[in-house]
Protein backbone atom coordinates (compact mmCIF):
# COMPACT_ATOMS: atom_id res chain seq x y z
CA UNK A 1 0.00 0.00 0.00
CA UNK A 2 2.73 2.42 0.94
CA UNK A 3 4.72 2.13 -2.29
CA UNK A 4 1.57 2.45 -4.38
CA UNK A 5 0.65 5.60 -2.49
CA UNK A 6 4.04 7.18 -3.07
CA UNK A 7 4.17 6.26 -6.75
CA UNK A 8 0.58 7.10 -7.68
CA UNK A 9 -0.59 9.75 -5.30
CA UNK A 10 2.32 11.65 -3.84
CA UNK A 11 2.25 14.96 -5.69
CA UNK A 12 3.04 18.12 -3.83
CA UNK A 13 0.00 19.34 -2.04
CA UNK A 14 0.38 21.91 0.69
CA UNK A 15 -0.97 20.60 3.93
CA UNK A 16 -0.42 21.68 7.47
CA UNK A 17 -2.15 21.95 10.79
CA UNK A 18 -1.83 25.71 10.63
CA UNK A 19 -1.42 28.62 8.26
CA UNK A 20 1.79 29.96 6.74
CA UNK A 21 3.84 32.41 8.74
CA UNK A 22 1.84 35.54 7.98
CA UNK A 23 1.91 37.05 11.47
CA UNK A 24 3.17 40.34 10.03
CA UNK A 25 -0.02 40.66 8.01
CA UNK A 26 -3.28 41.97 9.46
CA UNK A 27 -6.29 40.52 7.67
CA UNK A 28 -9.61 42.26 7.14
CA UNK A 29 -12.48 39.79 7.30
CA UNK A 30 -15.12 39.94 4.58
CA UNK A 31 -18.46 39.03 6.25
CA UNK A 32 -20.66 36.42 4.61
CA UNK A 33 -23.54 38.87 4.28
CA UNK A 34 -21.31 41.06 2.10
CA UNK A 35 -21.50 38.41 -0.65
CA UNK A 36 -24.34 38.49 -3.17
CA UNK A 37 -25.53 35.78 -5.56
CA UNK A 38 -26.44 37.66 -8.76
CA UNK A 39 -27.74 34.54 -10.55
CA UNK A 40 -29.18 32.28 -7.82
CA UNK A 41 -31.08 30.04 -10.22
CA UNK A 42 -27.98 29.00 -12.20
CA UNK A 43 -26.27 26.04 -10.52
CA UNK A 44 -22.91 24.38 -11.11
CA UNK A 45 -21.06 21.29 -9.94
CA UNK A 46 -17.51 22.62 -9.59
CA UNK A 47 -16.57 25.79 -11.43
CA UNK A 48 -13.22 25.68 -13.20
CA UNK A 49 -13.04 29.13 -14.81
CA UNK A 50 -15.01 32.37 -14.82
CA UNK A 51 -14.50 35.17 -17.34
CA UNK A 52 -16.27 38.49 -16.88
CA UNK A 53 -16.40 39.56 -20.52
CA UNK A 54 -18.03 42.75 -21.87
CA UNK A 55 -21.79 42.20 -21.69
CA UNK A 56 -21.69 38.67 -20.30
CA UNK A 57 -20.22 36.35 -17.70
CA UNK A 58 -18.89 33.03 -19.00
CA UNK A 59 -18.44 29.99 -16.77
CA UNK A 60 -16.63 26.70 -17.37
CA UNK A 61 -17.89 23.88 -15.15
CA UNK A 62 -16.27 20.50 -14.57
CA UNK A 63 -19.55 18.69 -15.38
CA UNK A 64 -22.04 19.14 -18.24
CA UNK A 65 -23.39 21.50 -19.27
CA UNK A 66 -19.77 22.59 -19.32
CA UNK A 67 -20.33 26.08 -20.74
CA UNK A 68 -22.65 28.81 -19.46
CA UNK A 69 -23.05 32.35 -20.76
CA UNK A 70 -25.04 34.77 -18.57
CA UNK A 71 -26.06 38.27 -19.59
CA UNK A 72 -26.52 40.45 -16.49
CA UNK A 73 -29.64 42.50 -15.84
CA UNK A 74 -32.09 39.92 -17.18
CA UNK A 75 -30.44 39.33 -20.52
CA UNK A 76 -30.80 35.57 -20.32
CA UNK A 77 -28.69 32.47 -19.84
CA UNK A 78 -27.36 30.08 -22.48
CA UNK A 79 -25.90 26.71 -21.52
CA UNK A 80 -24.29 24.01 -23.64
CA UNK A 81 -21.49 21.54 -24.02
CA UNK A 82 -22.42 17.92 -23.38
CA UNK A 83 -19.95 15.21 -22.49
CA UNK A 84 -19.05 13.18 -25.56
CA UNK A 85 -16.92 12.93 -28.64
CA UNK A 86 -19.11 14.86 -31.07
CA UNK A 87 -17.93 18.13 -32.66
CA UNK A 88 -19.68 20.35 -30.07
CA UNK A 89 -19.09 17.96 -27.15
CA UNK A 90 -16.39 18.20 -24.53
CA UNK A 91 -14.63 15.55 -22.46
CA UNK A 92 -12.40 17.22 -19.88
CA UNK A 93 -12.26 20.97 -20.51
CA UNK A 94 -9.70 22.69 -18.34
CA UNK A 95 -9.47 26.32 -19.50
CA UNK A 96 -11.81 29.02 -20.81
CA UNK A 97 -10.93 32.38 -22.32
CA UNK A 98 -13.01 34.98 -24.17
CA UNK A 99 -11.58 36.94 -27.09
CA UNK A 100 -12.37 40.57 -26.20
CA UNK A 101 -12.58 41.61 -29.86
CA UNK A 102 -14.78 38.85 -31.30
CA UNK A 103 -16.57 37.76 -28.12
CA UNK A 104 -15.86 34.13 -29.04
CA UNK A 105 -15.20 31.58 -26.30
CA UNK A 106 -11.99 29.54 -26.48
CA UNK A 107 -11.99 26.22 -24.63
CA UNK A 108 -9.02 23.89 -24.22
CA UNK A 109 -10.12 20.30 -23.71
CA UNK A 110 -7.57 17.98 -22.14
CA UNK A 111 -9.72 14.87 -22.67
CA UNK A 112 -10.33 15.46 -26.39
CA UNK A 113 -6.89 17.02 -26.94
CA UNK A 114 -8.67 19.85 -28.73
CA UNK A 115 -9.00 23.63 -28.79
CA UNK A 116 -12.62 24.54 -29.54
CA UNK A 117 -14.20 27.90 -30.27
CA UNK A 118 -17.86 28.71 -29.51
CA UNK A 119 -20.04 31.72 -30.26
CA UNK A 120 -22.50 33.48 -27.95
CA UNK A 121 -25.14 30.78 -28.54
CA UNK A 122 -22.55 28.12 -27.58
CA UNK A 123 -22.52 26.81 -31.11
CA UNK A 124 -19.22 25.43 -32.35
CA UNK A 125 -17.29 27.76 -34.64
CA UNK A 126 -14.25 25.55 -35.12
CA UNK A 127 -12.21 22.81 -33.50
CA UNK A 128 -8.44 22.33 -33.72
CA UNK A 129 -6.29 19.45 -32.58
CA UNK A 130 -3.90 20.30 -29.75
CA UNK A 131 -0.70 19.66 -31.65
CA UNK A 132 1.36 20.25 -28.55
CA UNK A 133 0.45 16.73 -27.40
CA UNK A 134 3.10 16.61 -24.70
CA UNK A 135 1.16 19.34 -22.90
CA UNK A 136 -1.56 16.89 -21.83
CA UNK A 137 -0.72 15.20 -18.54
CA UNK A 138 -2.48 13.33 -15.74
CA UNK A 139 -6.00 14.64 -15.37
CA UNK A 140 -6.03 14.37 -11.57
CA UNK A 141 -3.00 16.57 -10.94
CA UNK A 142 -4.97 19.35 -9.20
CA UNK A 143 -6.52 16.76 -6.86
CA UNK A 144 -3.14 16.10 -5.30
CA UNK A 145 -1.25 19.37 -5.77
CA UNK A 146 -1.76 23.06 -5.18
CA UNK A 147 -0.10 23.82 -8.52
CA UNK A 148 -2.12 24.00 -11.74
CA UNK A 149 -0.32 22.99 -14.96
CA UNK A 150 -3.44 23.43 -17.11
CA UNK A 151 -4.07 27.15 -16.94
CA UNK A 152 -4.28 28.81 -20.36
CA UNK A 153 -4.61 32.56 -20.89
CA UNK A 154 -5.09 34.86 -23.89
CA UNK A 155 -3.08 38.04 -23.57
CA UNK A 156 -3.47 39.73 -26.95
CA UNK A 157 -0.31 38.12 -28.32
CA UNK A 158 -1.52 34.51 -28.34
CA UNK A 159 -1.70 32.20 -25.35
CA UNK A 160 0.35 31.94 -22.19
CA UNK A 161 0.73 28.43 -20.78
CA UNK A 162 3.15 26.31 -18.76
CA UNK A 163 5.41 24.02 -20.76
CA UNK A 164 5.86 21.04 -18.45
CA UNK A 165 8.25 18.09 -18.55
CA UNK A 166 7.03 14.85 -20.04
CA UNK A 167 7.04 13.12 -16.67
CA UNK A 168 5.00 15.66 -14.71
CA UNK A 169 3.86 13.47 -11.82
CA UNK A 170 4.65 15.56 -8.74
CA UNK A 171 4.92 19.26 -8.06
CA UNK A 172 8.69 19.07 -7.75
CA UNK A 173 8.77 18.33 -11.50
CA UNK A 174 7.90 21.99 -12.08
CA UNK A 175 11.57 22.79 -11.59
CA UNK A 176 11.96 21.68 -15.23
CA UNK A 177 8.95 23.68 -16.46
CA UNK A 178 8.78 27.04 -18.21
CA UNK A 179 6.21 29.74 -18.76
CA UNK A 180 5.83 30.12 -22.52
CA UNK A 181 3.88 31.96 -25.19
CA UNK A 182 2.22 29.68 -27.69
CA UNK A 183 -0.30 29.58 -30.51
CA UNK A 184 -3.91 28.53 -29.91
CA UNK A 185 -3.03 24.87 -30.53
CA UNK A 186 -0.28 25.21 -27.88
CA UNK A 187 2.37 24.05 -30.33
CA UNK A 188 4.60 26.96 -31.33
CA UNK A 189 6.21 28.02 -28.07
CA UNK A 190 8.61 30.74 -26.94
CA UNK A 191 9.96 30.68 -23.40
CA UNK A 192 9.19 33.67 -21.17
CA UNK A 193 10.75 32.42 -17.92
CA UNK A 194 12.24 29.17 -16.67
CA UNK A 195 10.75 28.17 -13.33
CA UNK A 196 14.08 26.84 -12.07
CA UNK A 197 15.38 30.41 -12.00
CA UNK A 198 12.85 31.35 -9.31
CA UNK A 199 12.82 28.30 -7.06
CA UNK A 200 14.71 28.15 -3.79
CA UNK A 201 16.15 24.72 -3.09
CA UNK A 202 19.11 23.57 -1.02
CA UNK A 203 19.34 20.09 -2.52
CA UNK A 204 19.36 18.47 -5.94
CA UNK A 205 16.06 16.69 -5.32
CA UNK A 206 13.82 19.40 -3.79
CA UNK A 207 11.22 16.92 -2.54
CA UNK A 208 7.47 17.32 -2.24
CA UNK A 209 5.88 20.47 -0.82
CA UNK A 210 8.49 22.43 -2.73
CA UNK A 211 7.32 26.01 -3.41
CA UNK A 212 7.09 26.62 -7.16
CA UNK A 213 6.45 29.76 -9.24
CA UNK A 214 2.78 30.59 -9.87
CA UNK A 215 1.34 32.94 -12.47
CA UNK A 216 -1.66 34.46 -14.18
CA UNK A 217 -2.39 36.78 -17.10
CA UNK A 218 -5.26 39.11 -17.94
CA UNK A 219 -5.32 41.61 -20.75
CA UNK A 220 -1.74 42.71 -21.24
CA UNK A 221 -0.76 42.02 -17.60
CA UNK A 222 1.37 38.97 -16.83
CA UNK A 223 2.16 38.39 -13.15
CA UNK A 224 4.55 35.87 -11.59
CA UNK A 225 5.02 34.80 -7.97
CA UNK A 226 8.70 34.00 -7.33
CA UNK A 227 9.18 31.87 -4.19
CA UNK A 228 12.98 32.18 -4.22
CA UNK A 229 12.86 35.95 -3.76
CA UNK A 230 9.43 36.02 -2.07
CA UNK A 231 8.04 38.66 -4.39
CA UNK A 232 5.50 39.32 -7.12
CA UNK A 233 6.55 40.72 -10.48
CA UNK A 234 4.80 42.04 -13.55
CA UNK A 235 6.49 40.91 -16.76
CA UNK A 236 6.80 42.52 -20.16
CA UNK A 237 6.21 40.50 -23.33
CA UNK A 238 9.86 39.42 -23.45
CA UNK A 239 9.93 38.33 -19.80
CA UNK A 240 11.70 41.42 -18.44
CA UNK A 241 10.45 42.84 -15.16
CA UNK A 242 8.13 45.83 -15.43
CA UNK A 243 7.21 46.05 -11.72
CA UNK A 244 8.45 44.33 -8.57
CA UNK A 245 6.71 44.09 -5.18
CA UNK A 246 8.22 42.27 -2.15
CA UNK A 247 5.55 40.37 -0.18
CA UNK A 248 5.43 40.49 3.65
CA UNK A 249 5.61 37.32 5.72
CA UNK A 250 7.74 34.21 5.28
CA UNK A 251 7.19 30.48 4.69
CA UNK A 252 6.96 27.94 7.50
CA UNK A 253 9.18 24.88 7.92
CA UNK A 254 7.51 21.53 7.27
CA UNK A 255 6.54 19.54 10.33
CA UNK A 256 5.60 15.90 10.64
CA UNK A 257 1.98 16.99 11.17
CA UNK A 258 2.01 18.58 7.69
CA UNK A 259 3.04 15.28 6.13
CA UNK A 260 0.43 13.34 8.11
CA UNK A 261 -2.41 15.53 6.84
CA UNK A 262 -1.16 15.21 3.29
CA UNK A 263 -0.83 11.44 3.50
CA UNK A 264 -4.33 11.17 4.89
CA UNK A 265 -5.68 12.98 1.83
CA UNK A 266 -3.76 10.72 -0.54
CA UNK A 267 -4.98 7.57 1.19
CA UNK A 268 -8.55 8.82 1.14
CA UNK A 269 -8.27 9.44 -2.60
CA UNK A 270 -6.98 5.93 -3.22
CA UNK A 271 -9.05 3.90 -0.75
CA UNK A 272 -12.23 5.95 -0.46
CA UNK A 273 -14.10 7.25 2.59
CA UNK A 274 -13.57 3.99 4.53
CA UNK A 275 -9.79 4.33 4.36
CA UNK A 276 -9.48 4.13 8.17
CA UNK A 277 -10.41 0.44 8.01
CA UNK A 278 -7.03 -0.24 6.40
CA UNK A 279 -5.40 0.51 9.75
CA UNK A 280 -2.58 2.61 8.32
CA UNK A 281 -0.41 4.35 10.93
CA UNK A 282 -0.02 7.79 9.35
CA UNK A 283 2.54 9.02 11.86
CA UNK A 284 4.83 6.08 11.19
CA UNK A 285 4.40 6.53 7.45
CA UNK A 286 5.15 10.26 7.75
CA UNK A 287 8.44 9.51 9.49
CA UNK A 288 9.34 6.90 6.88
CA UNK A 289 8.86 9.29 3.96
CA UNK A 290 10.16 12.49 5.57
CA UNK A 291 13.21 12.58 3.28
CA UNK A 292 10.92 12.74 0.24
CA UNK A 293 9.54 16.12 1.30
CA UNK A 294 10.87 19.64 1.03
CA UNK A 295 12.13 21.62 4.00
CA UNK A 296 9.51 24.35 3.87
CA UNK A 297 5.88 24.86 2.92
CA UNK A 298 4.77 27.03 0.01
CA UNK A 299 3.73 30.53 1.04
CA UNK A 300 1.42 31.19 -1.92
CA UNK A 301 -0.90 28.55 -3.44
CA UNK A 302 -2.66 30.53 -6.17
CA UNK A 303 -2.29 33.73 -8.17
CA UNK A 304 -5.20 35.57 -9.77
CA UNK A 305 -4.59 38.51 -12.08
CA UNK A 306 -6.66 41.70 -12.06
CA UNK A 307 -6.34 43.85 -15.15
CA UNK A 308 -4.90 47.29 -14.57
CA UNK A 309 -1.91 46.50 -12.39
CA UNK A 310 -3.23 44.39 -9.51
CA UNK A 311 -3.07 40.72 -8.55
CA UNK A 312 -4.43 38.43 -5.84
CA UNK A 313 -2.28 35.94 -3.94
CA UNK A 314 -3.83 33.11 -1.97
CA UNK A 315 -1.74 32.30 1.10
CA UNK A 316 -1.10 28.73 2.14
CA UNK A 317 -3.52 27.66 4.87
CA UNK A 318 -4.86 24.14 5.17
CA UNK A 319 -7.01 24.62 8.22
CA UNK A 320 -10.02 24.43 5.89
CA UNK A 321 -8.57 22.78 2.77
CA UNK A 322 -6.07 19.89 2.59
CA UNK A 323 -4.26 21.46 -0.37
CA UNK A 324 -3.68 24.78 1.35
CA UNK A 325 -6.29 26.71 -0.61
CA UNK A 326 -7.47 28.68 2.38
CA UNK A 327 -9.51 31.83 2.85
CA UNK A 328 -6.71 34.40 3.13
CA UNK A 329 -5.74 36.53 0.15
CA UNK A 330 -3.44 39.47 -0.52
CA UNK A 331 -4.41 42.05 -3.11
CA UNK A 332 -1.16 43.49 -4.44
CA UNK A 333 -0.83 46.42 -6.82
CA UNK A 334 2.13 47.05 -9.09
CA UNK A 335 2.61 50.34 -7.21
CA UNK A 336 3.40 48.34 -4.06
CA UNK A 337 0.24 48.49 -1.92
CA UNK A 338 -0.88 45.31 -0.17
CA UNK A 339 -4.39 44.68 1.17
CA UNK A 340 -5.03 41.51 3.23
CA UNK A 341 -8.49 39.94 3.14
CA UNK A 342 -10.08 36.82 4.61
CA UNK A 343 -13.12 35.63 2.66
CA UNK A 344 -16.05 33.63 4.08
CA UNK A 345 -16.04 29.82 4.05
CA UNK A 346 -17.27 28.14 0.85
CA UNK A 347 -16.42 31.21 -1.26
CA UNK A 348 -13.85 30.62 -3.99
CA UNK A 349 -12.58 33.82 -5.65
CA UNK A 350 -11.87 33.15 -9.33
CA UNK A 351 -11.61 36.51 -11.06
CA UNK A 352 -11.50 40.17 -10.10
CA UNK A 353 -12.22 43.53 -11.69
CA UNK A 354 -11.59 47.04 -10.41
CA UNK A 355 -14.99 46.91 -8.66
CA UNK A 356 -15.68 43.33 -7.62
CA UNK A 357 -14.43 39.85 -6.93
CA UNK A 358 -16.40 37.12 -8.67
CA UNK A 359 -16.26 33.47 -7.70
CA UNK A 360 -18.20 30.41 -6.67
CA UNK A 361 -20.12 29.81 -3.46
CA UNK A 362 -20.99 26.29 -2.33
CA UNK A 363 -24.27 26.08 -0.44
CA UNK A 364 -25.63 23.39 1.87
CA UNK A 365 -26.99 21.43 -1.10
CA UNK A 366 -23.37 20.92 -2.30
CA UNK A 367 -24.06 22.89 -5.49
CA UNK A 368 -22.17 25.98 -6.54
CA UNK A 369 -23.58 29.33 -7.59
CA UNK A 370 -21.88 32.49 -8.71
CA UNK A 371 -21.17 34.93 -5.91
CA UNK A 372 -19.60 38.36 -5.89
CA UNK A 373 -18.14 40.80 -3.44
CA UNK A 374 -18.18 44.47 -4.36
CA UNK A 375 -15.52 46.61 -2.80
Amino acid sequence: MKSRLLLCGMACAVTSACASSDTAIEFREVPADALTTPFPGVEFTAIRDIVAAPGAVWVLDTSPPFLTRIEPRGGGTVRGGDRGEGPEDLLFPIALQIDPDSGLAHVWDLGARAHKVFDATISLVRSDRLRGADWARRTDFTDVSYADPYRVRLDGRGTVVVDTPANLDVTADFRRASLVRADLALETRREVVAFSDYMRSTREDPGEFVPVPLWDACGSDLVLWRPASHDLVWLDADGSIAAHVPIPGHPSPIREADIVVYLERMIRLELGPNYAAAGIDLEVMARDVRAQFSDELPFVTSVRCQAGGAAWLRLFDNRTDPLGHGRRWLRVTSAGSVDALEFPPSFEPLTATSREVLGSFESSDALQRLAEWTW
